[in-house]
């Protein structure tokens, strides 16, 4: 068999880390959630009916999405604590499992980047971007550009997106994903300045349109030697 992971360079060995759990999954909005949301576009990965809690048996009922264990996702050497059995899971087989999971997961960050596009307002430029930002527990939340006959007035996709993930709580974030149009683009950098306070290893998935070619970089590779809270207190 291949070992996937240690084969491609495409994602971080520890991409999605807390985010991501070895379960059926479904969509849900995050107003229908307890833990609340004004925004109809926020989203959260929660268990499937009969899909075990962890720590639980099988609750389907709303509730907060478990964080899972720090370093649930580490490909150290040994074994990986599995949160549905309370046991440890080889090495290999967690890798195999878990990369797949994270394709199926950028799968979906992307998929919201490019509809949230569609919502751009862009009348000056008609360069439309739409974002979609992972936050550590699981919730996803989208952006568009907004344009303003004051040029300078004009916000960014991913700066409306983390606005937004700010203002519901949202604190620490795994990735986000950028459409553009025909053909992947970075952030600029305002936006990977405001990104940077809060997540400097931000997994950053660049895309166009329709989804199809995608780049990947972390943020600190693409704004090197950061300033961020850290330098205020060196």
């Amino acid at each position: 068999t291949v070992d996937l992971l240690d084969s491609s360079p495409i994602y971080p060995r520890e991409v999605f880390a807390d985010a991501i759990a070895e379960r059926a999954v479904e969509v849900i909005p995050v107003h229908n959630h307890p833990l609340g949301s004004s925004s109809l576009h926020s989203r959260i990965w929660r268990p499937l009916a009969g899909s075990p809690r962890q720590g639980g048996s099988g609750d389907p009922s709303p509730g907060p999405y478990p964080r899972v264990p720090k370093g649930f996702l580490s490909l150290k050497a040994g074994a990986a604590f599995d949160p549905l059995s309370g046991s440890k899971r080889p090495r290999s087989t967690q890798k195999k499992r878990y990369h797949l999971a994270a394709m199926l997961r950028e799968k979906e960050l992307i998929g919201e980047a490019v509809e949230e596009r569609e919502r751009a307002y862009a009348p000056y430029s008609g360069f439309k971007v739409g974002a979609a930002l992972l936050s550590r527990d699981g919730r996803v939340f989208t952006g568009c550009n907004v344009e303003n006959a004051s040029y300078g007035l004009t916000v960014c996709a991913e700066r409306v997106a983390l606005f937004k993930a700010i203002s519901e709580g949202a604190r620490e974030f795994e990735a986000i994903a950028i459409a553009c149009g025909k053909g992947p683009c970075a952030p600029c950098g305002a936006c990977r300045q405001v990104l940077y306070e809060f997540a400097p290893d931000l997994l950053v998935i660049m895309t166009d349109a329709q989804g199809r070619e995608v780049r990947r970089a972390k943020l600190s590779e693409l704004l090197p030697q950061g300033f961020g809270p850290k330098s205020l207190r060196d």
